[in-house]
């Protein structure tokens, strides 16, 4: 039943201030209680605190002497919330409870066991409490704070105690307690990485025994749940699966990777979350746990990282000083190993530069057993035959022989090394009784499986003692004659191949060959091989280029000689390749073709241009044919119309019966079509002037009669018309005549000529007078330039005249009203006369034509005088007559010899 009280004043002042002497003290809500129940006279004072989340009122101080109940015993009862919440005391358990309230939110309350008390005792503690309400909840932050400020301070020491600790199974032991005691745990467990899975390795507050699983996979939901921080399992459903897990009772959990340079290394697992001596709003894990769990993992990471760095670097210390042990011994055996290298570097410097196989081998195994070399006792050489499959021994060296022991105490005289072998290996005389001994070993390689290896495989051998019985028997001969049990066996190769064996021992000193000793021996195997294989070559290149220089004398001799007979024929050569390319253009060819040697060589046949086109179908068809094809007087239209007759015949590679090319041969036939062309008109004129002169020999006499019957019968007629017709007839007779006579003249031989020195300006006045009428009544402008003058002509003076009198007549009458240009000169071995009119230029078909007999072009002309003229210039002088056109001009000229020329 709840009822309120009147208020009754007490001493506020002194409770206050024994209420704040509290502070400090860590059982400061159990002597609140007290002070509270003394200074009221209070049988019994109790302090509670209100947790809203679970709407309960939780004991925390007491004035009573049994602690026993103090932060378990839990106060749920119905109405007393409600009330406290409103600011009223309620009656509760034959006593008070008194509401705590912060600006007027309940916060706790105080519970007064005295049926004393009275109304105004009460009031006054109402009023107490109103005042108390910030002062009691800054004393529970207080305390709560207090207990988290203890842990941190005591979390910042576990670094040193975890540094102090030397392995990691004892940092994580060490952890787990430290950790169960600070936060405040029942149980505490971590798994430990084991490779890919983590196993229990310790407990605090239960047994290993007592989990069930004692290995986790990555995949486990313990670690999948934890990858990105710590988890907390709260309540019965988020723990049910920890119960199931671990099969004990799990009423919360907290658990946390344990990583360690970014690799998970450990797990660790809190169970169960108990009270200490502080307060706290719930018995269950929360965010300080948390916090304070990442604090301390923090620290154990740290701790642990510097663990495994100091292991690494006490690792790496030690693995130093062995190391600078090593390197101190290395580092003499490198120096001698880089002064081998050098000494090496040498050996093969001054083998490439000689080009004499002894003198080669004599650097190579002197370097070898050198002591400024690479110092072994002895070097023995033997070359390969590939045509017997044989290793002969050509060169053995020891350091034993006398001559060579005096050689190589002089290496040291010299500065440079290379210099020392080149010098000395000059002048070095083998020992007969060793070297006598190396040319007696022969080795079939073939037949021997180990000397096959080395050989063709191009491997490298140590034979041993305790591996001898295990080799061929070619090795073991050689092992007794060279009376040693500890040899190596070094190929030496070329680009492709095997050039020859080095076979080492040091069986006078008894040293053992080495790893560095073998490496050695491969690089001088490789630069020794190319040297040989090099010397080898230039001995054989230097033979084949003797040979060469003479094979090539010999080609170029008959190169020479074969331009020479291209460049003889009297016919143009064009070679044609299988790829349409000319491969050859003779001199005939640049003078036929008006293109030169250098321009056509690796031309196309296309680059001929189209007048080739037809001859270079004939060509292909010549590889069909696999013949000779040959084409009389083609015409062909090259600085002029010419005729060739052509020969297309195979380039034939008789070694593999191929056709290789087309060689085509051009022959010039243009005088000789001329010629034959002549003859024919010659043939044809003559049988034609025979029958000419047979017609008019029997017309000539009944023509003679016909006249002079004509001219009686005109003087006895005394009909004038009669005498008309018979003066026709006469003119008739007398012009038949004329054309009889000219008939008679072309068709007879040249007769008797009488050849004289005249001027020819003279006999061109001459005949230019009987013009002078027709001239003038043609209105022709007649110009004349004698070049020379006087020209004096050796000639038939009437025979010329003939033929400039006929020139002349022609031209005045083709002219009217125009001009006519008459021209004499001295050309050369002719002496010239020229005669040009104005006039339409002759046509080319006439032109072909006008020289022939009977041809005109006049109504009244007979044909014959300018075949006549041609007869006298060309046939009795051995001159010329020629005919030249132009835009509007024609041109006829004759060359007559000079004296002694035509002879």
């Amino acid at each position: 039943m709840v009822r309120c009280c009147s208020n009754m004043r007490i001493g506020m002042d002194e409770l206050l201030i024994q209420i704040l002497d509290t502070i400090k003290d860590e059982d400061k809500f159990n002597r609140l209680s007290k002070i509270i129940a003394r200074t009221l006279n209070s049988e019994l004072c109790e302090f509670y605190v209100y947790e809203d989340e679970k709407k309960r009122l939780r004991l925390i101080g007491t004035s009573s002497s049994d602690k026993s109940e103090v932060k378990n015993r839990k106060l749920k009862v119905e109405g007393i919330f409600e009330e406290l919440a409103r600011g009223r005391y309620v009656e509760y358990d034959d006593g008070m409870m008194v509401p705590v309230l912060v600006e007027g939110e309940l916060v706790g309350a105080i519970y007064l066991k005295d049926g004393k008390l009275s109304l105004e005792i009460l009031e006054d503690l109402m009023e107490l409490s109103d005042k108390l309400g910030g002062f009691i909840k800054f004393l529970i932050e207080h305390d709560m704070l207090s207990d988290m400020n203890a842990k941190l301070k005591f979390i910042d020491g576990m670094g040193l105690i975890f540094n102090k600790l030397d392995d990691e199974d004892s940092m994580l032991g060490t952890f787990l307690e430290m950790v169960v005691k600070v936060i405040g745990a029942e149980k505490g467990i971590i798994w430990r990485r084991e490779g890919k899975t983590f196993k229990i390795s310790h407990t605090v507050g239960m047994e290993v025994g007592m989990v069930e699983i004692p290995e986790l996979d990555e995949k486990n939901i313990l670690l999948s749940s934890t990858e990105s921080g710590i988890k907390i399992w709260v309540g019965s459903k988020n723990v049910k699966f920890l119960r199931d897990l671990l099969k004990i009772d799990v009423k919360s959990a907290m658990g946390c990777q344990i990583n360690v340079a970014g690799e998970n290394r450990a797990f660790v697992l809190l169970i169960n979350r108990i009270e200490g001596p502080h307060y706290r709003p719930h018995k269950h894990f929360d965010e300080s746990d948390a916090s304070l769990l990442m604090r301390i993992v923090e620290r154990l990471s740290l701790s642990l990282e510097n663990l495994i760095t100091r292991r690494k670097l006490s690792d790496e210390l030690r693995k130093l000083d062995e190391l600078r042990r090593r390197y101190e011994d290395l580092i003499v055996s490198q120096r001698e190993q880089i002064r081998k290298l050098s000494a090496l570097h040498k050996i093969s410097q001054a083998m490439r530069t000689v080009r004499d196989m002894n003198n080669l081998v004599k650097i190579l195994l002197l370097g070898l057993i050198s002591e400024k070399g690479l110092g072994f006792d002895r070097a023995l050489f033997l070359i390969r035959e590939k045509e017997t499959k044989l290793l002969r021994g050509k060169m053995w060296f020891s350091v034993e022989e006398k001559n060579l022991r005096r050689v190589l105490q002089r290496s040291f005289i010299y500065g440079d090394f290379a210099r020392y072998l080149r010098e000395e290996s000059l002048s070095l005389e083998l020992s007969d009784k060793l070297n006598r001994k190396a040319r007696e070993i022969t080795i079939n390689y073939m037949g021997s499986p180990i000397f096959e290896r080395v050989v063709m495989r191009k491997s490298m051998i140590h034979v041993t003692k305790e591996n001898m019985e295990n080799m061929d028997e070619e090795i073991i001969e050689l092992a007794r004659t060279m009376e040693t049990e500890e040899f190596v066996c070094v190929p030496l190769i070329g680009n492709r191949e095997t050039m020859g064996v080095l076979v080492l021992d040091n069986r006078i000193s008894g040293r053992t060959f080495k790893e560095e000793d073998l490496r050695l021996l491969r690089l001088i195997g490789d630069s020794a091989g190319l040297s040989i294989e090099s010397v080898l070559n230039y001995m054989e290149v230097n033979e084949k280029t003797i040979i060469l220089e003479r094979q090539k004398e010999l080609v170029e001799r008959l190169r020479e000689f074969s331009e020479e007979i291209l460049n003889s024929i009297d016919a143009a050569i064009i070679v044609i390749g299988n790829n349409r390319r000319i491969i050859e253009w003779n001199k005939k060819a640049e003078e036929f073709f008006g293109k030169t040697k250098a321009h056509m060589l690796g031309k196309s046949v296309e680059s001929l241009g189209e007048k080739f086109e037809d001859l270079l179908k004939v060509a292909e068809s010549v590889y069909d044919a696999r013949n000779t094809i040959v084409l009389n007087d083609y015409p062909m239209e090259i600085f002029g119309k010419k005729f060739y007759d052509v020969k297309f015949t195979p380039l034939w590679n008789r070694k593999i019966d191929v056709i290789e090319g087309i060689i085509m041969m051009f022959e010039d036939t243009t005088q000789r079509h001329a010629l034959e062309e002549e003859l024919k008109k010659q043939e044809k004129l003559a049988a034609l002037g025979e029958v000419t002169a047979r017609v008019a020999h029997e017309i000539r006499n009944p023509l003679m009669v016909i006249g002079g019957f004509a001219e009686r019968a005109r003087k006895k007629a005394e009909n004038p018309e009669v005498q008309e017709y018979l003066n026709v007839i006469k003119e008739e007779v007398k012009r038949l005549e004329g054309i009889l006579r000219d008939i008679l003249e072309y068709s007879k031989g040249s007769g008797y000529l009488e050849f004289s020195e005249f001027d020819l300006n003279q006999l061109v006045r001459e005949v230019l007078t009987m013009f002078e009428e027709k001239i003038i009544e043609r209105e022709i402008y007649l110009e004349l330039d004698y070049e020379v003058d006087p020209l004096v002509v050796y000639a038939d003076r009437k025979r010329i005249k003939q033929v400039i009198l006929n020139l002349v007549k022609n031209a005045v009458e083709a002219t009217s009203h125009g001009k006519i240009s008459i021209r004499t000169w001295e050309e050369d071995e002719y002496s010239c006369f020229s005669i040009r009119n104005e006039a339409k230029p002759i046509p080319d078909d006439v032109k072909e034509k006008i020289f022939m007999p009977f041809f005109t072009t006049k109504v009244d002309g007979t044909g014959l005088g300018l075949p006549i003229s041609k007869k006298i210039m060309e046939e009795e002088h051995n001159g010329k007559i020629e005919l030249t056109t132009g835009e509007n001009w024609n041109e006829f000229t004759i060359k007559i010899p000079k004296k002694g020329e035509g002879e």
